[in-house]
């Protein structure tokens, strides 16, 4: 019977049991308090334990001689390694492919080990924009007797963090504590002058700090707590073990610009992130990948004339806000060809986005080898979303994080960060949101998507690239082509 044995150097890292490790080194069959075993037909993914952490301070390399290492016993034939050296060796996860071939081979069971973070507060929960009131203030009807609550309203997250703790998905996850950003980190990009006024109106109650973007009373204290959840977020996945992270925040921030809110966006959240993954961790290259659909201009306006950050969005054709997101924007300057917009046309699917990352986003991904992915996900582009027209389902959000997370994989050393932003479909988004919470933990089929039935999924619209998405495709491509040679093929 094949044997697994770990050369290991263990840190004190928390087990799923709240336990800690002992750390010391040595040769053993980890102990079954730390694995189990599970003998059978090889399969993939291959995840090891995080209960078996080894520093994340030591850079081991993806060469045959190094210590530790990860050994299989195929006795009575001697030792046989793995076809590369597993990445979790500097104190993460990743996939392992295994290519000896005619052999029984036997994997660990982690099904209750953390492999994924998140960020929540309770507190982002008391951000109140107020209510939507449709009709005008000199309408003979209006206000409404029985106004909206307003569209970026408490019920995405709130609903969203209630199904991670009803499915149960909250014990397979890391829990990270937010802190709010400070003045300087704010002010790596926002101006002063904002700054001053946000402060004046959350001392007055609350007000508009720009297009849509509504302060109630307290709400500034709030989006710091976003911003800072975001930076928090950044923090846990540079430090490991844990290299994916979920950051369940708001207010939202992509739209807001350096010197006005906007699109109910007060602080740049991932854009702060963003900055702040470079000048206190040292990164060169930051990929921050936004799928909301609306375009995310005030990221865009952070990093357009900035090679360290390259800034991809895929969001519908011709929404908000007006005059952003042109296929023909690609950054000034040095930052010339570092923002890549993928505007898509209203009704593109599940067929389009597939082809929108696999023929332009993930090419030019794996060109530019970030050191981490920040995504800011906003689940409007659902089929069910009143600020959209597009037509994605939970199974879409499943797959997109499952292509960053290869992505990360790749480049980032499994480095991932994503955060909340849209999302408005009260009955729908939060699930949309909760596949993508799972899909980070390893996690497909803890829920069924509700509007399964429909049969969404079987649509052409789901299945089909129509002539005026190709078209949409085709005109991206080719101003990409330009900036990136592995479009060029």
């Amino acid at each position: 019977m094949p044997r697994l044995v770990v050369r290991y150097r263990l840190t004190a890292i928390p087990g799923p049991d709240g336990q800690r490790s002992e750390p010391g080194s040595g040769t053993a069959e980890p102990p079954e308090r730390l694995v189990s075993f599970r003998q059978g037909e090889f399969r993939q993914p291959f995840r090891p334990s995080l209960y078996l952490a080894f520093n994340p301070n030591i850079d081991y390399h993806d060469s045959g001689d190094i210590e530790p290492s990860l050994l299989w016993d195929m006795a009575p034939g001697g030792v046989d390694k793995a076809s590369h050296v597993p990445t979790w060796l500097r104190g993460r996860h990743e996939e392992m492919v295994c290519d000896q071939e005619n052999r029984t081979t036997m994997s660990l069971d982690s099904t209750n080990i953390p492999i994924a973070g998140q960020v929540f507060s309770h507190r982002y929960l008391q951000h109140n924009p107020g209510f939507l009131q449709i009709a005008t203030p000199n309408s003979p009807v209006g206000p409404w007797v029985d106004p909206d609550l307003h569209p970026s309203n408490h019920r995405l997250v709130m609903r969203t963090q209630q199904l991670v703790d009803l499915s149960g998905l909250g014990g397979r996850l890391t829990e990270f504590t937010p802190r709010m950003a400070t003045d300087d980190e704010i002010l790596a990009y926002h101006s002063e002058s904002y700054l001053d006024r946000v402060r004046a109106l959350d001392a007055a109650g609350g007000g508009e700090a720009g297009d849509g973007a509504l302060l109630g009373p307290g709400s500034l204290e709030i989006a710091r707590l976003a911003a800072g959840g975001v930076m928090a977020a950044v923090d846990a996945v540079m430090a490991g073990p844990v290299r994916r992270v979920f950051a369940n925040v708001r207010p939202p921030g992509h739209h807001a610009m350096r010197d006005r809110g906007m699109g109910y966006c007060i602080l740049g959240n991932v854009a702060l992130a963003a900055l702040h993954a470079r000048r206190t961790h040292g990164l060169s290259r930051v990929l921050v990948l936004d799928w909301d659909v609306h375009h995310g201009n005030g990221t865009q306006d952070a990093f357009y004339g900035d090679p360290g950050v390259l800034f991809v969005s895929v969001h519908q054709d011709d929404h908000y806000p007006a005059g952003w997101g042109a296929a023909g924007d690609v950054g000034e300057g040095e930052g010339t060809g570092f923002t890549v917009n993928l505007p898509l046309p209203a009704g593109s699917g599940n067929a389009t986005y597939r082809a929108a990352f696999d023929r332009v986003i993930l090419p030019i991904i794996a060109e530019y080898a970030p050191e981490l992915i920040i995504v800011s996900a906003g689940q409007d582009a659902s089929v069910r979303d009143s600020n959209g027209r597009m037509y994605l389902l939970v199974d879409s959000y499943r797959w997109l994080t499952q292509a960053v997370i290869e992505a990360a994989e790749t480049s980032a050393g499994g480095r991932l960060v994503i955060a909340q932003e849209g999302g408005y479909s009260e009955s729908y988004s939060p699930y949309c949101t909760f596949a993508i919470i799972a899909t980070l933990a390893g996690e497909t089929d803890l829920i069924v998507d509700p509007i399964a039935a429909r049969g969404h999924a079987r649509n052409t619209t789901s299945t089909v690239v129509n002539a005026a998405a190709e078209e949409a495709l085709a005109s991206i491509e080719n101003v990409q082509r330009e900036y990136w040679s592995m479009l060029r093929g």
